[in-house]
């Protein structure tokens, strides 16, 4: 679903001696997103069933499917740069002296604005998720902070989070972006999820149970119950849950590209 009336516009106000001025600075919109959207990939990513399909027998002839574009509808969109604004002025700095992590957590700040917009959404035909989300918080006299994600779950088979975060602290003239990149097969995530969960209930159920928490206890039913059972199907529905939420699983995602840069808005 494309939301094309969804766009943010951010300005910059520069006082001049009779008034205010307003000089254009960064834009999200649907349309810019999907452009940016990456050619179709060699050996493109394929559902669970794929290749279940592809060694059944048939009648039917088979025609190579031509695709131009990136079926999962993956893009390195980081937003539009406006104004007199150069994207080649952008200054590489260590990702350590990008974002301002201490200002951003502070809680005594007042919140003078707040939206999110969802620029597109595909359900890839019921096989998983493709979205991007812009997200934009002003902190009263103090900063302006964004988040453009880009999230894809193939399910079963793969994960992306794209992350793109602008800072700017107001009376200043830099703007700070950092990129991160994450993705990983759903296996691996799966995987990373059942291990940490795992190793949490482990550390607690002696503990709690008073035991090593792997005997056997009888039910109300009269059947035979093994606790060990019980957390292994838990574990293994809580990573299928946290598959679906892209803030859940982002830690178990590893990181395949990270940077900051910072731009002179004073240029």
């Amino acid at each position: 679903m494309l939301f094309a009336n969804n766009h943010l516009f951010l300005e910059r106000c520069r006082s001049d001696r009779a008034h205010d001025v307003y000089e254009p600075v960064l834009r999200f919109n649907a349309v810019d997103a999907l452009e940016a959207v990456r050619p179709a990939l060699a050996e493109p990513v394929q559902v669970r069933d794929a290749s279940t399909w592809q060694q059944q027998e048939s009648r039917v002839a088979r025609t190579p499917l031509l695709v131009s574009t990136d079926w999962t509808f993956t893009t390195t969109y980081a937003g539009t740069l406006v104004g007199r604004l150069p994207p080649h002025r952008w200054r590489n700095v260590p990702v350590a002296e990008g974002l301002p992590i201490s200002e951003l957590q502070r809680q005594d700040l007042p919140v003078a604005f707040y939206t999110e917009l969802v620029l597109f959404e595909d359900e890839l035909d019921d096989q998983g998720v493709s979205r991007y989300t812009v997200k934009l918080r002003v902190m009263r006299d103090a900063f302006w902070y964004l988040l453009a994600r880009f999230w894809l779950r193939v399910d079963n088979m793969l994960v992306r989070i794209y992350d793109t975060r602008y800072f700017h602290r107001f009376g200043t003239t830099w703007l700070v972006r950092e990129v991160q990149r994450r993705e990983a097969p759903m296996e691996a995530v799966q995987k990373a999820v059942v291990s940490h969960w795992s190793a949490s209930m482990m550390s607690v159920s002696p503990q709690a149970g008073g035991g090593t928490g792997s005997h056997l206890h009888r039910s109300n039913t009269g059947v035979q119950v093994d606790p060990s059972s019980i957390m292994e199907t838990t574990t293994h529905w809580r990573a299928a849950y946290h598959c679906t939420d892209e803030d859940r699983i982002q830690e178990y995602v590893p990181v395949v590209e990270h940077h900051a840069e910072v731009l002179d808005l004073g240029l």
